[in-house]
């Protein structure tokens, strides 16, 4: 698929969002055929699958997003088919068993537009080009996860204070940042609420400080208050807004880099370590190798590392272990691809290190070769 804009690639609703299907808790993701390259189940000859096959037996299927539906019939691929267009992404659901909304039909998130078959195929299409069903849903479940976070039913709608714009000092890399909120605030949400994550006490000192001045101005409340714009601020207020929404960007960053090691890949060298010296002066990032143990007999440090998911499938994280640790590193979220290659060592773990958790790498490659020298006399 073509490199599209980030912003353009978003999804609006006004009904909120659901998955195409539910699961259980405990129920994993049971997906019976990837999409792109796969084995023909019957014949064993490769060829090039356009979507997801679910295990989904005789399952309700709901409307994802606010839509329209803009097909439906049977076909040899598809059997009976039914397809939704949500903004610019057309969602097929195939091998079903019945549909419950006609042609031209309005259509909101969680709605029950029909049932599942013996299985079901998801494909879908942005822009009239093919898009990887997982993208696609991982981005819905993203936005389910941030809006149940922020205590959000239906997905707020971008406001400006007036005809005022509010401008940050990241506008040159809003769509790298806008992606990276998309796929971690979920995770920044809850570790926030959970406590693996605290801001720093200077964030919260200036959003005090900012809200203080607000509030002797009388900013707050002077236009109706709406999801958009809970403080009911105005045009005069645009300031404000500018430093709060700087704000709140920074520690998103200071998170992404202290728990994550994730910088926008916009940014250059200068600008990384900018950010990472704050992180730093901040006490957000800490050497995780500080003073370990080293077997001299074989100059090692014991390391480890693991993949899991979450309940649905769509997600995955790593997680290492140095220096026989029990708490081990912070968890980094990876594609459901990768676990899979790392599950089937197709990585080596020191490469898998290196990729997810350099800055521990790093040091530990440094510290053998101290421990070399000091006992070699190198």
């Amino acid at each position: 698929m073509n490199k599209k804009n980030y912003k353009d690639m978003l999804l609006e609703s006004e009904s909120g969002f659901m998955m195409p299907f539910s699961l259980l808790e405990e129920e994993e993701l049971p997906i019976t055929l990837g999409y792109g390259k796969q084995k023909n189940p019957a014949t064993g000859e490769d060829f090039d699958h356009k979507g997801i096959d679910f295990a989904i037996q005789n399952k309700p299927l709901y409307a994802i997003a606010s839509g329209i539906v803009i097909g439906m019939g049977n076909e040899a691929v598809h059997d009976n088919y039914i397809v939704a267009k949500y903004g610019k992404y057309e969602v097929t659901y195939g091998h079903i068993s019945q549909a419950y909304k006609k042609y031209g039909m309005m259509i909101n998130a969680g709605e029950e537009i029909a049932q599942s078959g013996d299985f079901l195929h998801v494909s879908v299409r942005f822009d009239g080009e093919e898009l990887d069903p997982m993208e696609f849903l991982s981005m819905v479940w993203a936005n389910i996860q941030q809006l149940a976070a922020m205590g959000i039913s239906k997905q707020p709608t971008n406001e400006k204070l007036g005809d005022k714009t509010i401008n940050t000092h990241y506008d040159n890399d809003q769509d790298e940042i806008l992606m990276m909120m998309l796929q971690y605030l979920p995770s920044y949400m809850n570790d926030l609420r959970t406590g693996r994550y605290t801001s720093p006490s200077r964030f919260e000192s200036s959003l005090r400080n900012i809200f203080t001045q607000a509030a002797s101005k009388n900013y707050f409340f002077e236009k109706m208050p709406n999801v958009g714009n809970p403080l009911g601020l105005s045009n005069r207020s645009a300031p404000l807004a500018d430093k709060i929404q700087n704000l709140l960007i920074e520690d998103f960053l200071g998170y992404m880099v202290s728990n994550h090691s994730i910088y926008p890949s916009t940014w250059d060298e200068q600008q990384k370590k900018k950010l990472s010296n704050q992180a730093t002066e901040d006490g957000l990032i800490v050497d995780p190798l500080e003073n370990m143990a080293i077997n001299v007999g074989s100059y090692d440090v014991e390391r480890e590392a693991s993949v899991y998911f979450d309940t649905s499938g769509l997600r995955c994280w790593t997680k290492a272990w140095f220096n026989g640790r029990d708490k081990g590193e912070k968890s980094i979220e990876i594609t459901r691809q990768q676990a899979i290659q790392f599950i089937n060592h197709q990585i080596a773990m020191d490469d898998w290190l290196s990729r997810y958790y350099p800055k521990q790498m790093t040091a530990y490659h440094k510290a053998i070769e101290q421990a070399r020298q000091q006992i070699l006399g190198f």
